[in-house]
């Protein structure tokens, strides 16, 4: 230590090598070794993490608006990937329905042929018509409209939650706990696999919204994939559940982290 009053700075010379005992050397190398692989696992760990992030983003993106998107750009708007070009394709058929969260939404709150101010009255009581043409037929571009002004109106009137594993498996449940609900005698495996009532015959999803047949029948996805489950053929409900393990990892590999800096 300097004398009181020295300016001087005390110099401190590391020891060689050859100067510690074999055992002092022993710990210093096991101390070097075990914060090099530390420290190796926490950046390796850091990089599953963010690639997991990603993953999750490509998966909820998906599910949503359809088509193949990106976990690393920023989220996307609503375009034509995720509808076709009428009703009746995107919303009955084997190719159509459960293709996004956007696609089914707009089936049920679109029409092939109403009035606009009905357009969304299985959604919202809000007669919200501003902005798009009457009738599901306009197009994809008429889709977009419909499913714009549906999120803004989710977004007045609920709370965006963090996606968790929890939070999707109660979603998915809540959804095939409503499929088929409406016993119909005259449909198709009598509304077995359609989402809302629909009408009584062969043509149950005939979106005549004002008299509550506007739906999605997945009947021709499901029974085509007989024996698998029901979130296989939904598409939307397939990246969910590959969201929902992606959750459950990065959840993993972030107890991982804590443990990593606790060392």
């Amino acid at each position: 230590v300097n004398e009181e009053g020295s300016t001087t700075r005390k110099k401190y010379k590391r020891k060689a090598r050859e100067d510690f005992t074999k055992a002092t050397s022993a710990k210093l190398d096991k101390l070097y070794n075990t914060a090099v692989r530390v420290n190796g696992d926490l950046a390796k760990t850091e990089r599953l993490i963010a690639t997991e992030e990603m993953k999750i983003k490509k998966e909820l993106r998906e599910a949503l608006l359809g088509g193949t998107r990106s976990g690393s750009e920023q989220k996307p708007t609503a375009d034509a990937t995720e509808f076709t070009a009428g009703y009746a394709t995107s919303c009955t058929g084997s190719s159509g329905p459960g293709t996004s969260l956007a696609n089914d939404l707009v089936c049920i709150c679109g029409t092939e042929g109403s009035s606009a101010s009905t357009t969304l009255v299985q959604c919202t009581s809000l007669t919200e018509d501003n902005g798009y043409n009457k009738g599901r037929t306009r197009g994809t571009t008429n889709a977009i409209k419909i499913y714009n002004k549906r999120a803004a109106i989710c977004q007045q009137t609920l709370t965006t939650e963090e996606a968790s594993p929890k939070g999707i498996a109660a979603s998915i449940a809540a959804f095939t706990s409503l499929l088929g609900r409406n016993t119909r005698s005259a449909a198709t495996a009598k509304g077995a696999y359609s989402f809302v009532k629909g009408q009584n015959n062969s043509n149950q999803c005939n979106s005549g919204a004002a008299t509550g047949q506007s739906c999605v029948n997945y009947v021709g996805i499901v029974e085509a994939a007989t024996g698998t489950p029901i979130t296989a053929p939904i598409v939307r409900l397939k990246h969910l559940t590959e969201a929902r393990k992606q959750l459950i990892t990065r959840r993993q590999l972030l107890k991982k982290r804590r443990k990593s800096n606790l060392v």
